[in-house]
């Protein structure tokens, strides 16, 4: 990605030498072109405000909830419950990639079976042959993979929500430019309920829910809103692949990147200092990392204040923020933050 930035350097004295210049053939030609030449208005830059501090309430110590957020205008424009969704289905014209939700620490196995009654018993599986979506959140790393290319094929899903595990199954049967069409059941039943989720390209994804039977709102417009603080699953491959399930920030996927910087300062960042820097589009570039669980001493969270991030909005915005907390009176699941916008 090639970024380009205008740096301008004013030297005072030949502007006001300019500006005196300026004026005085204005002054002997204003009358002349006053009655043929459009008044321009003024443009107005947007005001420098400084860092603002931010607390986020995510439900409290048991991170409940997803809390959708608008970095430039600094405003929660949505919340839903992190347990309240299964599947998320690509929500564009052409899209049919299907995502888990790592919240609720789901994995995916693909049995190579066609019909329902064929699965109705949970396979001895280890917990590295479950497959789950990648980290970085990307539409080519996901647990389903192309399902299109055995549509039909029965998936077994596991949770682990509320510390209670449970196993459903799945079938991804069709889509096109406008909806999808899946079948669903118990692991025990040997049929599946057949239902049409229907795509709405104003958003990055619609979500299915077992517990719902059915599509459920779960995220604002894709145009409202940078990130989102959530629970997710981190997969430590140096572990045979190991899930764990964090609490972290994630970037909206649609056209949002951000870097992460740990030796200039959240101070010392200004616009002319990231033209060097390299902006990525993998979800979890902010990720859960800035954050440790100091045990044994003091049994708190403790923040990396030195860890800075510049989020590159979808409108080509920079804003940069770094992270002061990630509790309240001693309770977790309160993130605060510095953040400011660079002009």
């Amino acid at each position: 990605m090639t970024l380009r930035y205008l740096k301008v350097s004013v030297d005072i004295c030949r502007v006001m030498k300019k500006f005196l210049f300026s004026a005085t053939i204005a002054l002997a030609l204003g009358v002349f072109f006053s009655s043929c030449e459009k008044k321009e208005q003024p443009v107005r830059l947007p005001a420098d405000i400084g860092a603002q501090q931010v607390t986020i309430n995510m439900g409290g110590s048991d991170r409940t909830d997803q809390v959708f957020y608008n970095m430039v205008k600094n405003q929660v424009v949505f919340s839903s419950k992190i347990n309240g969704w299964d599947l998320a289905f690509d929500a564009s014209a052409s899209g049919y990639h299907v995502f888990i939700n790592g919240g609720k620490q789901m994995g995916v196995y693909r049995t190579g079976k066609t019909s329902m009654d064929q699965v109705t018993v949970v396979p001895n599986l280890k917990d590295n042959e479950w497959q789950f979506d990648a980290d970085c959140g990307l539409p080519d790393s996901t647990a389903v993979g192309d399902w299109r290319i055995n549509p039909g094929e029965v998936y077994i899903v596991k949770t682990i929500a509320d510390s209670q595990k449970a196993y459903k199954k799945v079938m991804f049967l069709y889509s096109d430019d406008k909806e999808y069409k899946i079948s669903y059941a118990d692991i025990e039943s040997p049929t599946g309920t057949i239902i049409t989720l229907t795509k709405d390209p104003r958003f990055n994804f619609i979500y299915f829910s077992y517990d719902a039977k059915g599509q459920v709102e779960m995220e604002p417009a894709k145009d409202t809103w940078d990130i989102v603080f959530t629970r997710y699953q981190h997969i430590y491959h140096e572990l045979e692949n190991m899930p764990y399930g964090v609490t972290g920030v994630l970037l909206n996927p649609y056209k949002t990147t951000a870097v992460k910087d740990d030796t200039t300062g959240f101070e010392n960042i200004n616009i002319n200092s990231i033209t060097s820097m390299n902006f990525s589009n993998f979800r979890d570039v902010i990720g859960f990392d800035w954050k440790y669980y100091d045990l044994g001493k003091t049994n708190r969270y403790i923040v990396d204040q030195k860890k800075t991030f510049v989020v590159k909005t979808q409108n080509g915005d920079f804003v940069k923020m770094h992270f002061l907390s990630f509790e309240s009176n001693g309770v977790p699941g309160y993130p605060s933050f510095e953040i400011q916008n660079l002009y």
